[in-house]
């Protein structure tokens, strides 16, 4: 995912009905991120690199890069 400073995007897993989901950022200095269930909310800070991360309760997780320009 590319996002311009001060924009958002919204990334989810495809089975939306997942509820036990647990989002995490490798550096919250460049993105913000606001989560509810299968669905995360990436807010653009400053420009930089990072990945967000979906950890299912079984441990299996799932990652996006984020590149902020």
């Amino acid at each position: 995912v590319t996002l311009k400073l001060r924009k958002l995007t919204t990334v989810w897993l495809n089975d939306r009905r997942l509820r036990n989901v647990s989002w995490s950022c490798s550096d919250p200095s460049i993105i913000t991120i606001l989560t509810k269930g299968s669905v995360c909310l990436i807010i653009a800070l400053k420009k930089g690199v990072c990945t967000v991360t979906a950890t299912l309760k079984g441990g299996q997780s799932y990652s996006c890069k984020v590149t902020v320009e």
